[in-house]
């Protein structure tokens, strides 16, 4: 108890403060766990690509590419920029991978984040012909539409479930499934995190990505050591009109994207 009270007086966090200090309790785990888990996603995308010719960008200045900002910046054929998480590049710094990760706790706001990666994942790939696949890593709650919205938009998800997450923390006295308004709670869970050790959350980060760990690297591995055989499973065709909209269509194989063309003119 003693060893407990010295850790709970002096665990500073939050950029020099004392974590008593937050306003929100709730947002603040959530925001932990929410970095904790881009940072684990982050290290095991490094140590899938150590060995392979490519770079991984997770932010931060760079001066090869003269980059001096944090936030990695892509931009699309419209001049928009677009903040990414991660990017795998080749050795020419182009873009490859996209990835992001994303922690939600209520579902209210999936709509709004899986609604941004199916604006920006689309125009980026239609921008940079060197990208072959976009991916999200997500954790906690996600709706099936939101999930749907993304996979109809060909971007790559792997999901740990917001319940696997409660489990897990309650495995270390962090309750983690409380009511919206509930602030006691909110503030019992900020106050246990905050006397985890180091190693203990270096663990909850290892066990967290756990469950998507495998398929992100078979995500990962089957773009990055392709062979250049590639099967085409459909054709979507994007015809600009003059009249400011837009013609698509799709085909499920060559001969008839081919006839269709062919009929156009």
């Amino acid at each position: 108890m003693e060893w407990y009270q010295i850790r709970f007086e002096f665990r500073i966090t939050m950029a020099g403060r004392d974590w008593r200090d937050v306003a929100n309790p709730g947002s603040a785990i959530g925001e932990a766990v929410g970095k904790l888990f881009e940072k684990k996603v982050g290290e095991l995308i490094q140590s899938i690509c150590m060995s392979l010719p490519y770079n991984v960008d997770l932010g931060g200045p760079r001066p090869e590419i003269g980059r001096r900002s944090k936030t990695i910046k892509l931009f699309d054929r419209f001049g928009v920029s677009w903040e990414n998480d991660i990017v795998i590049e080749d050795m020419n710094y182009n873009p490859v991978i996209l990835i992001e990760a994303k922690w939600l706790r209520y579902t209210k706001h999936c709509r709004d984040k899986g609604g941004w990666v199916c604006t920006a994942h689309p125009s980026l790939r239609k921008s940079h012909d060197t990208i072959r696949k976009t991916i999200v890593t997500l954790a906690g709650s996600w709706t099936d539409s939101s999930l749907s919205m993304m996979r109809g938009n060909f971007v790559d998800i792997h999901l740990v479930d917001y319940d696997y997450i409660v489990t897990l923390l309650e495995g270390y006295n962090i309750p983690f499934h409380w009511d919206e308004k509930d602030r006691n709670t909110a503030f019992l869970a900020w106050e246990r995190w905050n006397v985890l050790s180091d190693n203990q959350i270096n663990n909850i980060g290892e066990e967290l990505i756990l469950p998507i760990k495998k398929s992100l690297e078979e995500s990962l591995r089957s773009t990055l050591e392709w062979d250049g055989e590639t099967e085409f499973l459909e054709f979507e065709l994007t015809c600009r009109t003059d009249d400011g909209g837009s013609i698509t269509r799709y085909f499920n194989n060559h001969s008839d994207l081919s006839d269709y063309i062919l009929s156009l003119d």
